[in-house]
């Protein structure tokens, strides 16, 4: 049976040295309905003195807490005797577990044990926060026209834990929410580069082409073209694909091509459309014009 993070009242066993030394608690927050598929967790320093409010670290997430960058970042800040004796060295990772992890670990120093801690270091053991590798995942799915539930898939999972164990892969909820962000970072980048080319007296060229999917929806695509001033670079970007909701006159195709170039105020600078001689491309034309 799946682990159902909204109705468990403990956290999963987490064996790791941070936790097990008592240098850290996690305290498991009430599941708050607000935020469905998301459980709260409090992560505690004990080295600090109880009413200090210091030692209540940033609320963290199912998917997060496990995170150990900022865990050790407070040690060496603020308890570097304690960071000392646990075995981290200056860029944040452990050495060599320490024997204050578990009582059930061994100081053996046999081959097998010393092959055994070779290959659970990680391959590369650069620290990533989750925003980074939420961008990363984000880039890589849409770069190779992949499913976003690449990102859930267990061998995604198990080759990020393999290059890093303490990255943990981003959920796909956490993607879907990135994805919004990183859609409105980009777009406002997108629209300073259309507003320097109309400084600099630009035009565009635009593509459009009508289809419709598998799943008989329609779809508008608007491809936008020009040449760079400075050094003559094209420059092509997917403008906009459209949902197509009414009938497909040459009058609703020019209304929702107009939409969107006001939207990035470029109505009055284009130079030349593209298109298949389709009749009702032919009255968007008229219209335009």
């Amino acid at each position: 049976m799946a682990f159902n993070w909204e109705t468990t009242t403990i956290l999963p066993e987490w064996n790791h040295i941070l936790v097990n030394s008592n240098a850290f608690s996690l305290e498991l927050l009430p599941y708050n309905p607000a935020t469905p598929g998301l459980r709260q967790i409090k992560p505690i320093c004990n080295k600090c003195p109880s009413n200090s409010p210091k030692r209540i670290l940033p609320l963290r997430n199912q998917y997060t807490y496990k995170l150990t960058t900022n865990y050790i970042a407070y040690l060496k800040a603020n308890h570097k005797t304690t960071w000392q004796e646990l075995g981290f060295n200056t860029k944040g990772k452990q050495a060599i577990p320490s024997s204050t992890a578990s009582s059930s670990q061994t100081s053996t120093t046999g081959p097998l044990d010393q092959l055994v801690i070779q290959r659970q270091k990680a391959i590369f053991p650069g620290t990533i926060n989750s925003k980074e590798l939420a961008r990363l995942t984000i880039k890589y799915i849409v770069a190779n026209n992949l499913s976003f539930n690449t990102a859930i898939l267990p061998t995604f999972k198990e080759l990020i834990k393999r290059l890093n164990p303490d990255i943990v892969a981003p959920s796909q909820y956490y993607l879907y929410q990135e994805i919004d962000t990183y859609y409105t970072e980009q777009n406002q980048l997108f629209k300073q580069k259309l507003y320097l080319h109309m400084q600099n007296k630009g035009t565009f060229t635009l593509c459009l082409d009508n289809w419709t999917s598998l799943n008989q929806k329609a779809y508008l695509g608007i491809t936008i073209h020009w040449i760079n001033a400075k050094d003559w670079t094209l420059q092509s970007y997917i403008l906009r694909l459209e949902n197509l909701y009414k009938q497909h006159s040459g009058e609703n195709l020019y209304t929702s091509l107009l939409q969107i170039l006001k939207e990035y105020n470029i109505q009055n600078n284009i130079f030349s459309i593209t298109r298949d001689n389709a009749s009702n491309n032919n009255t968007l034309i008229s219209e335009f014009r």
